[in-house]
């Protein structure tokens, strides 16, 4: 039996999909998971093969990053505490927001984002103000 592409995985369930997208339709209904700013995602595949070698081999939560003693373990905590989306903020054990933890999650994530469109938008808009003359002069 050959082993089935992580991204036709459903990250909690272990269901088998026949397509990424409705992998990630099944997740959302299912289990409310969505990629964070999915437009600027160019590596959906790549982020899901991540997230479960994340659950699998890491037996860490991918909402909050918690590890755990086994696979099983890791899965049972997501869904008791409904961690089934993708953690952007890091916090300590106590709950408290913490920008190095922040850090680190963002850092995991970033090999499958691109967000030069985002910029490419934001001087098209800047431009789109300067011909319709809404800049407003600088004192």
């Amino acid at each position: 039996m050959h082993e089935v592409a992580p991204e036709l995985q459903c990250l909690f369930s272990g269901k088998i999909f026949k397509s990424l997208e409705s992998n990630l339709e099944y997740m959302r209904v299912h289990y409310s998971f969505s990629i964070p700013q999915g437009e600027y995602c160019n590596d959906k595949a790549g982020l899901l093969t991540f997230l479960h070698q994340k659950i699998r081999a890491g037996h860490q939560c991918i909402y909050c990053d918690a590890g755990f003693e086994t696979e099983e373990a890791c899965r049972k905590h997501m869904l008791d505490k409904n961690h089934t989306r993708i953690g952007t903020e890091g916090r300590s054990r106590t709950g408290a927001y913490s920008e190095e933890a922040t850090k680190e999650l963002q850092a995991q994530l970033a090999p499958f984002y691109d967000y030069a469109a985002s910029f490419r938008d934001l001087n098209n808009i800047s431009e789109n103000d300067r011909e319709a003359g809404n800049c407003k002069r600088q004192k």
